[in-house]
């Protein structure tokens, strides 16, 4: 039997053949500077009011102004939401009739918020305690 061109050449092949990698850790970045965002406002101003609110009055942890066709809940739904949209967490929550108290976290800061309505007048009073 006689031995193809191919088994000769092969193996002469295969040793020629070398291959190499190289791994390498990406370079860190020089100087790089942890930076921590900013805790979300606790001044009342800087939330918007409900759409249609009239008669207001705006301090920096309290608002207060009138509104027809929004119920207690629609009132304090608004803030939580813009709340937890700033990063807040909700971690409390405690409903009473005319009144909502709700506890927020941001790392180390609580904040309260106070919804109230005085009865059925459409006048709410938004506190807000650090």
């Amino acid at each position: 039997m006689k031995p193809s061109v191919l088994t000769l050449i092969l193996p002469v092949l295969l040793a020629s053949c070398t291959v190499t990698t190289q791994t390498t850790a990406p370079a860190k970045p020089q100087n790089a500077v942890s930076q921590s965002k900013p805790s979300p406002s606790v001044n009342l101003g800087d939330y918007a009011l409900p759409e249609g609110a009239s008669n207001v009055k705006v301090k920096s942890n309290n608002v207060e102004f009138r509104i027809s066709g929004k119920s207690l809940d629609d009132i304090f739904v608004h803030y939580d939401q813009q709340f937890k949209r700033r990063g807040w967490l909700r971690v409390g929550l405690e409903e009473r009739p005319n009144r909502v108290e709700a506890t927020y976290k941001y790392e180390n800061n609580l904040v309260k918020l106070l919804v109230k309505r005085e009865g059925n007048s459409g006048k709410y009073e938004i506190e807000l305690e650090d």
